[in-house]
């Protein structure tokens, strides 16, 4: 309904108000009943009415309006007969028309501020649980606690991580300001003559309250007007301030949720494409050894070699044996991480320098074309570390290198002593470099840089496993890259005290 439709109907009522009060007296007139008539019970009728419809002005000014009407048949009969009983019992029914049409009218009034309290409160919580900008929604904030006060200006300003945000800036928080002191004694503040009026010959009126939730102040709600606050006023505007933050509390939780669900959601769907993937890159990674130890063996049972020649074959079936035992154990290892278990090692005193000479020895046989140097500090200090947990580490990081790295490119080994008695271990290679959104994600399982060359396979645990070995052993690893700059691991492990 419009606003003039409402009012048209509020007249309605009114003149309808009117017109019962002036013929239940024009009944008694005809009646000549006098001032103590039972008639005059029907004004409680239109009193309770309008206290009902219109509230305390309502009832009040209805009463009245019974009262001015009968007044003169009251003074007359006074006049006349005395104070007699009619005439007291006239009096006493006009006072409780008046008492009835004030009481309920106040009552309609305290009925109906609830009611616009609890409104203001729901539209403040659907409001602040809309998926818009937090500033946007201050914005309807600001108005609806405009309407509910009858304020000429509210103001919400609220705590971010990043400072103080308001709908139309946080001048209530100014140094020396009743909000940046309702900020930090986390308590309200009513000037009931505030500086700068703004309604000229009036002074202006401002309340500000704190918005606190657990102990905490999320925030700040001001609103001025030129007519006073009420106490009703201030308890009910104290009241939405801690409405509105509890409400900012449940937006900030269900926004917290909602990121992390999403990204919970992300992480499974990027883990199960990688374990996609993962079952994809392993049987493939599982069937080329397997061909070729299927191959030679064939060989070797069909048909006679020489010594020589039988040996060739002996040693690739051999080495993919190992390979194929490679993949099982990170396969393994992996398992047992996963199920929160911890990898069994059994530290001794290990030399670095002979480590590192044998990985060189290693990718050099197999035939990596790749240029090797290996660098130890002089009295270098041996390590505490499984020994194969250590040849793991160095075979993944190597591997790696020799992988993402172009042919007669250089990969230094080197080996340092550092604070706190331990050591540092480097691989660096001259290759193709991680991008720097990658490098985050490198140690996680199952995954792989994205656009990396595929030809370069692999089941993406490696690094995963060398993260877990190195921190089984009481070390840590870190990695520095950079695309068309090469990469370098640096793992550091404890040293024989």
């Amino acid at each position: 309904m419009t606003r003039g439709g409402r009012s048209g109907r509020a007249a309605g009522e009114w003149v309808g108000l009117v017109g019962f009060v002036v013929a239940t007296t024009a009944a008694i007139i005809w009646r000549d009943a006098g001032p103590g008539s039972p008639l005059r019970h029907l004004y409680t009728v239109p009193a309770v009415w309008a206290a009902l419809r219109f509230g305390l002005g309502g009832g009040l000014g209805t009463a009245a309006l019974a009262a001015f009407l009968e007044a003169p048949f009251l003074l007359e009969a006074i006049e006349t007969w005395g104070l007699d009983a009619g005439a007291v019992e006239a009096i006493v029914t006009l006072g409780l028309v008046l008492l009835v049409g004030g009481l309920a009218g106040s009552l309609a009034d305290r009925a109906r501020r609830q009611r616009e309290r609890y409104e203001t409160v729901l539209s403040l919580q659907r409001t602040l649980g809309q998926p818009h900008p937090l500033a946007e929604r201050l914005v309807e904030i600001d108005r609806a606690l405009e309407r509910f006060l009858r304020a000429e200006r509210v103001e919400v300003v609220v705590r971010r991580e990043d400072g103080w945000l308001g709908a139309s800036g946080v001048r209530w928080l100014r140094a020396g300001t009743a909000g940046a002191r309702a900020a930090v004694e986390a308590r309200s503040f009513y000037l009931p003559d505030a500086p700068g009026a703004r309604v000229a010959g009036r002074p202006r009126r401002v309340l500000v309250v704190p918005l606190v939730s657990g102990g905490l102040v999320l925030g700040v709600a001001g609103a001025e007007r030129a007519a006073g606050f009420s106490r009703d006023d201030r308890a009910a505007f104290e009241t939405l301030g801690v409405q509105i933050a509890l409400a900012l509390e449940n937006a900030g939780l269900k926004d917290e949720l909602q990121q992390k669900i999403a990204a919970a959601t992300r992480r499974l769907r990027e883990l199960d494409r990688a374990k996609s993937e993962l079952v994809s890159v392993a049987s493939h990674e599982l069937r080329t050894p397997l061909t070729s130890l299927r191959g030679f063996s064939e060989l070797l049972l069909r048909r006679r070699y020489g010594e020589e020649e039988g040996r060739r074959f002996i040693s690739v079936i051999h080495s993919e044996a190992e390979r194929l035992g490679r993949i099982l154990d990170n396969l393994l290892d992996l398992a047992r991480i996963e199920r929160g278990q911890e990898l069994a090692l059994r530290p001794i005193a290990v030399a670095v320098e002979p480590m590192l000479t044998a990985q060189v020895d290693a990718f050099g046989a197999q035939g990596a074309r790749r240029r090797f140097s290996v660098q130890a500090a002089a009295g270098l200090p041996r390590l505490l570390v499984d020994p194969d947990a250590l040849e793991r580490i160095l075979t993944n990081l190597v591997s790696n290198a020799v992988k993402y790295s172009p042919a007669e490119s250089e990969i230094r080994l080197a080996a340092t002593p550092a604070p706190r008695g331990r050591v540092e271990i480097t691989v660096e290679d001259e290759g193709e470099g991680i991008p720097a959104d990658a490098l985050a994600h490198i140690f996680d399982r199952y995954y792989r840089v994205p656009g990396r060359d595929r030809a370069a396979r692999g089941l993406g645990l490696g690094l995963a496993l060398v993260k877990a070995l190195v921190e089984a052993s009481g070390g840590a690893i870190r990695v520095e890259s950079a695309l068309g700059a090469g990469s370098r691991f640096t793992v550091s492990l404890p040293a024989v005290s």
